[in-house]
């Protein structure tokens, strides 16, 4: 629960939301249950609540712990509320505590990301979500309260990245697929190992379903053979679902080569590897796949063992663009639509 702070809402209403969904579903004997916390509005009775629903699993967006650097990105948020929710959850009984981070973030610099690391090591969350800040101005408002320059670039925005993740290492933190880390007990991790682990659009899951079921306004469910997105202004959400049932906007359906190519790409962000059939389409899309992939392999950041690409220790840092790569259909736009990959 999540794609936002669901703990904004009153723990009452949450519990009416929650019975809501489950009234006429039946739920598995084995379902995972996590949601999203804000510091600054996770109260006890919110984890109270969410826990007697069955909730086990809690996310809480740290970021940084720096306060100018909070102040930038309209984060309001202190440590003493991190350290609460973090404790009281365990002490609830919650079984996993995920810790958002963020490297590049305007004005951040590498005391900020020690300070941040050496708070980390206090509170041993058991996994970690370490992220590139996006910095997409010309789509977010509240990114021109600050300037460009006032943001990590380049060499500068790698070396926070490197020495964090150096420090996660450190701690026990293994990296497991794209921009996460876990201790070696964590569920995620034990499934990443036995190569388990599946990605959606929502991110890394230890449990594989080839269906996401997206509720609420802007959320995107997923099918073996489609994306489909509902609307995304709450107004028009509720307009759409009144008059028809149903609040979708957009879509896409996938051809059998996307879904074929979304395969590689999974293996890839699950696993670091893929491997291609002998089958006459899959050898039509390596070939392709090679030629945009030629520059990764000269720069050792993946491997070609036949059929096989492997991605090295020093091209993790690059899964996304090693994706991009396999996806030879990715429109490469000529004005600014993406945040940069790291």
């Amino acid at each position: 629960m999540g794609g936002g702070t669901p703990t904004f809402f009153d723990p009452q209403n949450l519990k009416i939301l929650i019975d809501g969904i489950f009234e006429n579903a039946v739920r598995a004997d084995d379902a995972a249950l996590s949601f999203e916390a804000h510091p600054n509005s996770t109260t006890a009775d919110h984890l109270e609540v969410l826990y007697n629903l069955g909730f086990r699993r809690i996310s809480i967006g740290v970021q940084d712990l720096s306060p100018k650097i909070m102040k930038a990105i309209n984060r309001n948020q202190t440590v003493e509320e991190i350290t609460f929710v973090t404790n009281y959850a365990r002490i609830l009984g919650y079984d996993s505590v995920n810790y958002d981070l963020i490297y590049g973030l305007p004005f951040q610099t590498m005391d900020d990301m020690r300070v941040t690391m050496d708070y980390l090591a206090e509170m041993l969350p058991d996994r970690i979500a370490f992220y590139s800040y996006a910095h997409v101005p010309w789509k977010s408002a509240g990114q021109r309260a600050f300037e460009d320059q006032d943001v990590p670039q380049g060499l500068e925005k790698y070396q926070l990245k490197k020495y964090g993740t150096e420090r996660l290492n450190a701690l026990g933190y293994q990296s497991i697929g794209m921009d996460h880390f876990a201790l070696e007990m964590d569920s995620l991790y034990q499934n990443f190992k036995a190569g388990l682990m599946h990605r959606n659009f929502m991110g890394y899951t230890d449990k594989k379903t080839s269906l996401l079921i997206g509720l609420g306004a802007s959320s995107i469910s997923e099918t073996p053979t489609m994306y489909v997105q509902n609307e995304k202004h709450i107004e028009d959400y509720t307009t759409a679902i009144e008059k028809s049932g149903f609040s979708l906007t957009k879509g896409h359906q996938l051809t059998k080569t996307q879904q074929n190519i979304r395969t590689h790409i999974l293996r890839l962000m699950c696993t670091y590897q893929t491997e291609w059939s002998a089958s006459m389409e899959d050898q039509i899309i390596k070939d392709i796949c090679l030629d945009s992939m030629h520059e990764l392999i000269l720069d050792q950041l993946v491997v070609l063992e036949g059929n096989k690409l492997v991605i090295t220790e020093k091209g993790k840092d690059f899964i996304r663009n090693i994706c991009a790569g396999i996806d030879f259909e990715f429109a490469r736009p000529t004005q600014k639509v993406y945040s940069s990959a790291i």
